[in-house]
């Protein structure tokens, strides 16, 4: 008995990584696209600006949804994603950003890839593709990221210089942090706070905390309502900020994220109507299938299709 359980975690690690491997690594590879492009738009430019770009990420999940998964998204949500779109965007320009090509396109490949990766993993927690990782996003997760994580190792590497320069950056970084925590008052907050370990292991641990909540919302909504709430969480960080550390806001972000929070009521009452439209034309089409029961030796019900989408 002490064997078999012993044995358990062993075998389903590696049931995830070789149970449906092809489709795990074009979601890794999804991944480490979304964050490493964001991470050179954020450096590239303000981050006003990237939030700008990524504010079009409900565009690309929605064409996407349609175009390649097949997915059926109304007229109105259309209609609806544009103010949440303009909305954040408007907001997000009140803090400056100035043109530039190489953050616009990393920007732009981080909301395509992050599209397909919500897309794809919601596919897979539904359980159409296999059920190793059905129902269970923290197995929907680790199969990504014990994925992706060699890539964005082996990305950071190629672009930033190799191992040596990475060093340096540490080094640099460190010595930058250390120095502000000498001209900061003392006390154990400030040490913390100047301390680059401190601030990769908290950044690490609420990173992979956003990363693993997001999936568990992915779980109980669609790509496309997801990837609503990720950006408009940017409202939700900015009112937090004002209310607990008493920050202002100005007139234009309190214009955009009204117009962006209306957009979202607006979807969200067309997404229900979407859905009760949905489950009254599911209900008609399972009425008309089946037999006449007036009729002697009626037709029997078509047998079901055991080709899934």
């Amino acid at each position: 008995g002490a064997r078999a359980a012993g044995a358990g975690p062993l075998a389903a690690l590696r049931e995830l990584a070789a149970v449906d491997g092809a489709r795990a690594m074009r979601q890794a590879v999804s991944s480490a696209s979304s964050h490493g492009a964001a991470m050179a738009a954020i450096g590239g430019a303000s981050l006003a600006f990237a939030h700008t770009v990524k504010a079009a990420e409900p565009l690309f999940a929605a064409a996407l949804g349609v175009c390649v998964f097949g997915k059926r998204v109304s007229g109105l949500q259309w209609a609806a994603i544009v103010p949440i779109i303009a909305g954040v965007s408007y907001s997000s320009m009140s803090q400056g950003g100035a043109f530039a090509w190489p953050p616009l396109l990393s920007a732009l490949v981080c909301v395509a890839a992050l599209a397909y990766h919500n897309a794809s993993i919601k596919m897979s927690l539904e359980g159409r593709e296999s059920q190793v990782v059905a129902g269970r996003p923290l197995r929907a997760y680790a199969r990504v990221a014990m994925r992706a994580a060699p890539l964005a190792v082996a990305g950071a590497l190629a672009l930033c210089g190799g191992p040596e320069a990475i060093a340096r950056g540490f080094a640099e970084a460190a010595a930058a942090l250390a120095a502000q925590g000498d001209a900061a008052a003392g006390g154990l907050l400030a040490s913390a706070q100047s301390s680059l370990a401190v601030r990769v292991l908290v950044g690490g641990m609420t990173f992979t905390s956003y990363n693993l909540m997001a999936l568990v919302c992915l779980g109980e909504l669609d790509a496309l309502t997801s990837s609503i709430g990720n950006v408009t969480k940017r409202v939700v960080v900015v009112a937090a900020s004002c209310v607990l550390l008493g920050t202002s806001m100005s007139a234009q972000q309190t214009t955009g994220f009204a117009v962006a929070m209306a957009g979202v009521l607006a979807y969200s009452l067309a997404a229900m109507r979407a859905s009760k439209h949905d489950g009254a034309a599911g209900g008609a089409r399972g009425r008309d299938a089946q037999p006449d029961s007036g009729t002697a030796g009626g037709a029997a019900p078509p047998a079901p299709s055991l080709g899934g989408a």
